[in-house]
């Protein structure tokens, strides 16, 4: 067997009894609200009310009152945990790795309704 950037094998391998070899690419985990992109732009200022909100997207993780009276809700979606390729060490990346990102979706409300969202 001989290493230059790959993996080569030259000559016979021999496996005695069973194998078992389970490949899987990249993963990451999360935890949160996902808010996709359409679902974001279906929202509306001044259109979408805020029990439509808490209908589709559930409970928010935080709730703050402003002193103008406004609510402002948010959601996270964040990554708890990410497993790579068990060849890490020999890989130098790439567009098969995984692109790790949070998210979070603020939506402001007046008097029950939608007045500004945002995401980060």
């Amino acid at each position: 067997m001989s290493m230059d950037g790959k993996m080569n094998f030259d000559g016979a391998v021999r496996l005695e009894g069973p194998v078992q070899i389970q490949m899987s690419g990249p993963s990451i985990t999360y935890s949160g609200t996902y808010v996709s992109e359409q679902l974001f732009d279906y929202i509306k200022i001044g259109v979408t009310r805020d029990d439509w909100i808490l209908a589709v997207l559930g409970e928010p993780d935080a709730r703050s009152t402003l002193s103008d009276g406004n609510e402002l809700w948010r959601w996270k979606y964040q990554p708890v945990s990410q497993q790579g390729p068990i060849l890490t060490m020999w890989q130098t990346g790439g567009k098969d790795e995984p692109n790790v990102k949070q998210s979070i979706t603020i939506i402001e409300f007046h008097n029950g309704m939608v007045a500004a969202k945002w995401r980060d």
